[in-house]
C-alpha cells in the first residue's frame, strides 16, 4: 500500500531519507524540487529561507486491521534532524502527536525529596527522588482530596 506525505523546510534536501523511507517523489515537480534543493549550492537563494514542500510516497507495508492504511511511517525524528524538516498529511502522525502530548505532565513541581507530577485529566503522580519509588492519584482521588483538606490557593 502506497502511503503520500510531505515534507518541508530549506536547502539541502537530505536525499537519503528517500532511501530510509523507501520513498519516492510523488510527481515530476517533486523531483525537480529535490534536484533543485540537493545540489553543493542553492540557486538564486531558492530554499534558503523560505521552506519548500515536497510531496513524497512511500511503500507503507500491507494493510491489516489495526492498520487499514499499513504499518509503515516516515522517519519523523530523522527528517527533523536534517536542519529541522517537517513531515505533514498524514492523520496517523497527528493521532502519535496526541498521543506523545497526552503522555507528558502539564505541570511538574520538584522538592528536595519528591517530584510531583500533575496531568491533563487532573491526575498526580509522585516519585520519590532518593529511591525511586512512584505513588499515583487518579483525578478523582485528587477531587477527594482536594475536598478533605480544602482547595488552598
Amino acid at each position: 500500500m502506497l502511503r503520500q506525505y510531505t515534507v518541508t523546510g530549506r536547502w539541502p534536501f537530505p536525499v537519503d531519507m528517500l532511501r530510509r523511507d523507501d520513498a519516492r517523489p510523488a510527481s515530476e515537480a517533486d523531483q525537480l524540487l529535490i534536484d533543485r534543493l540537493s545540489k553543493d549550492h542553492t540557486e538564486d537563494g531558492f530554499g534558503l529561507i523560505e521552506p519548500v514542500s515536497v510531496n513524497l510516497v512511500m511503500d507503507a507495508g500491507t494493510p491489516s486491521r489495526g492498520f487499514p492504511n499499513g504499518r509503515r511511517l516516515p522517519l519523523v525524528t530523522r527528517w527533523e534532524s536534517f536542519g529541522g524538516w517537517k513531515v505533514s498529511g498524514l492523520p496517523e502522525l497527528d493521532e502519535l502527536e496526541t498521543i506523545r502530548q497526552a503522555s507528558k505532565p502539564v505541570k511538574t513541581v520538584r522538592t528536595d525529596t519528591i517530584v510531583v507530577d500533575e496531568w491533563a485529566d487532573g491526575a498526580l503522580r509522585l516519585t520519590n527522588k532518593e529511591t525511586g519509588d512512584r505513588f499515583g492519584l487518579t483525578a478523582s482521588q485528587v477531587a477527594l482530596l482536594k475536598m478533605l483538606f480544602g482547595e488552598q490557593s
